[in-house]
C-alpha cells in the first residue's frame, strides 16, 4: 500500500485507524497485514534495517519521510520490532528532536518496548503492538522490558497486542489480531 505524503494534517474518521509498522521486510509479507487492509484499516510501513543505519544520509532521508507520515496521520498504532530495533528507535527519536519535531516525542510519540522508551507511551496512542506471544519463552532482560511496557501501557489506558514472529503467522493469528484492532476501533 502506498501513502501519499502531505504537509496537511488529516484526522482519521472515527471508524478508521492508521497503523504505523516498524520492523523487517519479512514481517510485512505476513497475510495478517493484508487482512487488516481488507477490513478498512490503513497501514503505513516503515522498513529500517541495520545496514541502513550505517548509511546515515539514507537513514535521514527515510526518517524525514516517516516523520511526515506521522505528522499527516497522527492517530497511529506503533508496532515495535525486535530487540535490536531499540537502537534504531533511539536514533529516530534523537533525529526528530534535532530537527524540530519535539511534539513527536510528546503527544504523538514513538513507542518501543525497550526500557528506555517506557516513559514515552503517550495518552493518545490507542494501542501498542509488539512481537512476543503470551507463553513465549523470553530471556529475563526481554521479560523485564515486556513487563515494563505492559505496566506503562496500563497506566495510560493503552491496549497491548502481542504479535507472533513473522514466520508463525496463521489464520488464527490473523483473526485474533483483527479482533483486537476492531476492539480499538469500536
Amino acid at each position: 500500500m502506498k501513502v501519499e505524503m502531505s504537509s496537511q494534517v488529516v484526522r482519521r474518521p472515527s471508524n478508521q485507524l492508521w497503523i504505523y509498522f516498524h520492523g523487517s521486510i519479512d514481517a510485512h509479507d505476513s497475510p495478517g497485514f493484508v487482512r487488516l487492509e481488507e477490513h478498512g484499516v490503513n497501514v503505513i510501513y516503515l522498513i529500517m534495517s541495520l545496514r541502513w543505519i550505517a548509511g546515515a544520509r539514507r537513514v535521514c532521508r527515510r526518517i524525514q519521510g516517516d516523520i511526515e507520515c506521522l505528522r499527516t496521520y497522527p492517530d497511529t498504532i506503533v508496532w515495535a520490532g525486535n530487540s535490536w530495533g531499540a537502537e534504531q528507535m533511539h536514533r529516530y527519536a534523537v533525529y526528530a528532536q534535532q530537527h524540530g519535531f519535539a511534539d513527536l516525542i510528546g503527544p504523538h510519540c514513538l513507542v518501543h518496548y525497550a526500557g528506555r522508551f517506557r516513559g514515552h507511551v503517550a495518552k493518545d496512542v490507542p494501542c501498542l503492538c509488539y512481537l512476543g506471544e503470551k507463553g513465549m519463552v523470553l530471556d529475563e532482560p526481554i521479560q523485564a522490558m515486556v513487563r515494563g511496557t505492559e505496566e506503562t501501557a496500563a497506566a495510560y489506558g493503552t491496549k497491548v497486542i502481542r504479535l507472533p514472529g513473522a514466520h508463525r503467522w496463521n489464520a488464527e493469528c490473523n483473526e485474533r489480531i483483527l479482533n483486537d484492532v476492531q476492539e480499538v476501533l469500536a
